[in-house]
């Protein structure tokens, strides 16, 4: 049985299942990017024009590996997979934001990733 007591800060066998991954990657606006696993789940850009944010190829290890697409800048962000096909576009409008999970098999969704907002 896990107990967190909250007095007396107290964390006593967590179960973490996959992984659990914090933080912001912030991506530079000025041109197109590259997105791996190990990035943080929160993808913040401004871009300068539109861009393309190309995710990492599927591999089982990944499936429900999350990323959140925040726009900063009116210019369309489109999010392809690792063979270049659309998973999802991020609307050119400031604070706009896609989510796009990975399935952890290439043959599903879109190239083993399904997007929206």
């Amino acid at each position: 049985m896990s107990r967190l007591n909250m007095e007396d800060s107290i964390l006593e066998r967590p179960i973490i299942k996959n992984g659990l991954k914090y933080g912001v990657t912030a991506l530079p606006g000025t041109g197109n990017a590259t997105l791996d696993a190990d990035m943080g789940p929160v993808i913040a850009m401004t871009p300068t024009a539109a861009r393309v944010l190309t995710l990492p190829a599927v591999t089982a290890d990944m499936r429900g590996l999350t990323f959140y697409v925040v726009n900063g800048a009116a210019f369309t962000l489109t999010v392809n997979n690792a063979s270049a096909a659309a998973v999802a576009v991020v609307p050119a409008t400031i604070g706009a934001t896609g989510m796009i999970v990975c399935l952890g098999d290439a043959s599903l969704g879109i190239g083993g990733w399904s997007g929206g907002l």
